[in-house]
């Protein structure tokens, strides 16, 4: 604790990185260089952070065999000098390098590389996605405010668009996937479900109430204008569909593309310009949901999700919206949920005693 708590330990911090073979230790180094950074940012220079910034993404990048957890504590050091210095002018060309370099592992195809690049992205989710669970940088919730919307307007749509672009290319692969590779599409499909599950800011009231918003909004999806263009095309929530459906057979994954899907069908707010677009909306969605529950072999894994994603829709969007649908979605709904709810009722019967399955089974048919 003594040494944590010194005085500009930048140096020892370092030579303990670089020397120890004990992960607890370079864990706690790096900790120590976190807490250094907030204590005694306003004694530092500008060159000095960024020096001691690039020194850890260099750190981690140049050792992928580090213990995950080591590799962690060291991405959060770098996500808390970002937002640390995030509101900063002189700060904006680094940000944008760091999220170039991101990008760059990313397409390397190495699957080490693009795993960093995942933790460099979650680490920088985490630490900007709420005002309330941030790390405690010594300021008020106002700036964790201000940053988190400042993340919001530069970076997060961003990063979702990444994240399609590298589950579109991993949909094509014809072949089954490592086991390297399955891990590394959980790490897209995970960020990818957390900035749909983003509680997004505020921008029209005041800060105070702002922070209410965020904290009473439970599961809804309430993106700006800014991302009309990416999810009000038809084709984003049919290729959620089909990502599922490629990864359905592996529960983990299942788990990420359902909940995705849970988040679309919750969307609602300044996104939208028009009720017309939402009746738009609505009716892709159902068209894709038809073809999933349509079939004959729902997994156990995916019964609460399938619920839960009509269960939103009917929570979000007005009855005369889907009482607006065509006929033949409305009649292919009907008959669809119907054999749905007798195939949860069978498999909840096949359950002996009241199981966390059967649990589920039921709870499934309550939403």
């Amino acid at each position: 604790m003594e040494f944590k708590a010194s005085k500009s330990p930048y140096a020892a911090c370092k030579f303990i990185l670089e020397n120890s073979k004990l992960d607890y230790v370079m864990f706690q180094a790096a900790g120590a260089i976190k807490e250094a950074v907030v204590r005694e940012w306003s004694l530092l220079a500008d060159d000095d952070v960024k020096s001691l910034r690039n020194y850890l993404l260099q750190y981690v990048t140049q050792r992928p065999e580090l213990q995950g957890y080591v590799r962690e504590q060291v991405l959060q050091a770098v996500a808390v000098i970002f937002k640390r210095g995030s509101l900063q002018t002189t700060q904006g060309a680094d940000h944008e390098q760091l999220m170039s370099d991101v990008t760059g592992l990313i397409g390397t195809g190495n699957p080490s590389m693009q795993s960093l690049g995942c933790s460099i992205l979650m680490a920088l989710m985490n630490e900007y996605s709420t005002t309330t669970h941030s790390s405690s940088i010594g300021l008020s919730w106002e700036f964790h405010l201000t940053a988190k919307r400042t993340f919001e307007t530069r970076d997060l749509k961003r990063v979702f668009q990444l994240c399609v672009q590298v589950l579109q290319q991993l949909e094509s692969m014809t072949v089954a996937p490592s086991r390297d590779v399955v891990v590394l599409i959980n790490k897209f499909l995970a960020i990818t479900e957390q900035v749909l599950s983003w509680r997004f800011t505020a921008y029209n009231l005041p800060g105070r109430f702002a922070l209410v918003m965020e904290n009473s909004q439970s599961c809804a999806l309430m993106p700006g204008p800014a991302w009309r263009d990416i999810l009000m095309d038809p084709a984003i929530v049919q290729f959620f569909f089909r990502i599922h459906d490629k990864v359905r057979s592996n529960p983990e994954l299942a788990h990420h593309t359902l909940q995705c899907l849970c988040q679309l069908a919750s969307i609602r707010g300044t996104v939208f310009n028009n009720d017309e677009m939402k009746v738009a909306y609505l009716k892709n969605y159902l068209q894709c949901y038809i073809l999933l529950i349509s079939r004959e072999d729902i997994a156990e894994c995916e019964v609460l999700g399938v619920a839960t994603a009509i269960s939103r829709l009917a929570l979000f969007f007005p009855v005369a919206f889907f009482a607006n649908m065509p006929e033949e979605i409305g009649k292919h709904l009907k008959v669809a949920l119907t054999k749905l709810s007798c195939q949860f009722c069978r498999l909840a019967a096949q359950q002996q005693g009241v199981s966390a399955s059967s649990l589920l089974m039921i709870l499934a048919l309550i939403l």
